[in-house]
């Protein structure tokens, strides 16, 4: 059944943060300081609170502790009567109607949003890359299914891009018993030994499973390589998929934004990985940037609202 909620505290805008990335929190945080807690809504894609997207990696190779990429505790919320979503996917913006419809179709209506969903990773196109065992490090859910299959699984198999897959195994090679390396070309760094192997002379071709579950992968050369873990050191790219209705301007997939943050539409802003100046060139940004592009689009939101530089129709209505 279709749900509508109403967000509406009595005179105050409903302000919307779609995400759930250190952008979207320092975003909240800043507006919280502002006064506008009671205003706010926080959507979050995941079932989790706020993280920091840029550790996932650490801590899927255990070198630190879930609560150690946290932003807030679990009484944040209710302490700041800040309304939190939880596992809500966005399906598509409407502009028109200042609504956010999500994937079970439910609308959250906005008078004002910041879209701050952080980066993701899509899976390259290949046959059988849906099998349980095959990731990417782009959301905590993931990570920690990694973190549980590293402690039971034989061989590791780590693809991507060159630099990427030298990184992740760096993190990875004290952890697992066996890993192999599928990229090229292979990074000078890199040094074989009895537990690594770097194959560059092939590509994957295959993932194989019984059933649903990973087993192995096939190169292009017909060789089958045993596996119990895939994981995709993909680079990051943008996660609003949802936005390519053409309503929001993006370009390459990101959300151009001017120096306030603000997009074509004034109430609606964007930050961190997913925004881009329009003669930036995009790139993956340190949590410090993404942070300071969290707290300008809150303080742009908050200008605006002094200024009543942008409407709020719904609050001039009641």
């Amino acid at each position: 059944m279709r749900r509508v909620y109403n967000l509406r505290a009595i005179d105050m805008p409903r302000i919307v943060i779609l995400g759930i990335a250190a952008e979207a929190f320092a975003c909240l945080e800043q507006l919280r300081q502002s006064g506008l807690s009671g205003s706010c809504t926080l959507i979050s894609p995941e079932e989790v609170l706020p993280y920091r997207q840029d550790l996932l990696l650490q801590y899927s190779g255990q070198l630190i502790q879930e609560s150690q990429i946290m932003l807030c505790d679990k009484d944040y919320f209710t302490r700041n009567q800040i309304i939190f979503l939880k596992n809500k996917k966005c399906a598509k913006l409407d502009t028109r109607k200042q609504n956010l419809v999500t994937k079970d179709n439910d609308r959250v209506p906005y008078d004002y949003l910041v879209i701050a969903l952080g980066a993701g990773c899509g899976l390259p196109d290949l046959p059988g890359i849906a099998k349980d065992g095959v990731f990417s490090l782009f959301s905590l859910s993931q990570a920690k299914q990694v973190l549980q299959r590293l402690a039971y699984t034989d061989t590791l198999a780590i693809f991507g891009p060159p630099n990427e897959c030298l990184r992740y195994y760096q993190i990875f090679s004290a952890k697992s018993r066996q890993i192999k390396i599928v990229s090229a070309p292979k990074p000078a760094e890199f040094v074989s030994s009895e537990q690594a192997e770097w194959i560059e002379g092939a590509v994957i071709s295959e993932i194989i499973g019984d059933g649903q579950e990973l087993k192995a992968f096939k190169l292009d050369n017909g060789k089958v390589i045993a596996a119990g873990l895939m994981v995709y050191a993909g680079e990051s790219r943008p996660a609003g998929e949802f936005l390519k209705d053409g309503s929001i301007n993006i370009s390459n997939g990101y959300v151009l934004v001017d120096e306030a943050m603000k997009t074509n539409f004034p109430n609606i802003l964007a930050c961190g990985q997913l925004a881009c100046a329009a003669q930036e060139a995009s790139r993956v940004k340190s949590f410090e940037q993404v942070c300071a592009e969290g707290v300008r689009a809150a303080n742009s939101l908050v200008a605006s609202l002094e200024r009543g530089t942008v409407s709020c129709p719904t609050c001039s209505s009641n």
